[in-house]
């Protein structure tokens, strides 16, 4: 599933005709930078107009008892051979979301829980009281805020039907 998306994405950026290199970069002078590429290779870039998308990665939060509990990154998740009885979702922002969705349908209860007041922290309170009914709506979660709260401590595990 990961390689099908990476592939995905990788097309179009070809498609758009935008020039995707992949590799690890640093700043060699004024407006150039030097990556070595993935393949072993240098290069050196210059441009008025530089964007670097640096990507993001999964973390697990320290969260007492989690290390124990092995939790899995949503990359990993995504790898599962088997379906989860019940998948608590830790952060209730876009990915979270994606995931729980997409394990509610696979069969699996869900259970989200959000550090803060809201589902998607980020949105407006209507755009995201909105997006929590169509999920109750829809059976695909629970949902639990811990705002101002250790996580865990708030949140007794509740079971999706």
């Amino acid at each position: 599933m990961v390689d099908r998306e990476a592939e995905f994405h990788i097309d179009a950026y070809k498609a758009s005709g935008a020039e995707l290199i992949m590799g690890s970069g640093r700043f060699a002078g004024p407006k150039t930078i030097e990556v070595r590429l993935n393949q072993g290779d240098t290069r050196s870039l210059a441009g008025n107009e530089i964007v670097i998308n640096v990507g993001t990665h999964a973390a697990i939060p320290d969260v007492p008892g989690l290390e124990a509990a092995r939790a899995l990154t949503h990359i990993e998740a995504l790898e599962l051979d088997y379906l989860p009885a019940h998948l608590i979702v830790l952060g209730g922002g876009y990915v979270g979301i994606e995931m729980a969705q997409a394990y509610r349908r696979f069969g699996s209860r869900v259970t989200i829980v959000e550090p803060g007041r809201q589902l998607m922290g980020r949105e407006d309170a209507d755009v995201a009281e909105e997006m929590q009914r169509v999920l109750e709506r829809r059976r695909v979660l629970k949902f639990c805020s811990t705002h101002g709260l250790p996580m865990f401590t708030a949140c007794p595990v509740m079971r999706s039907p």
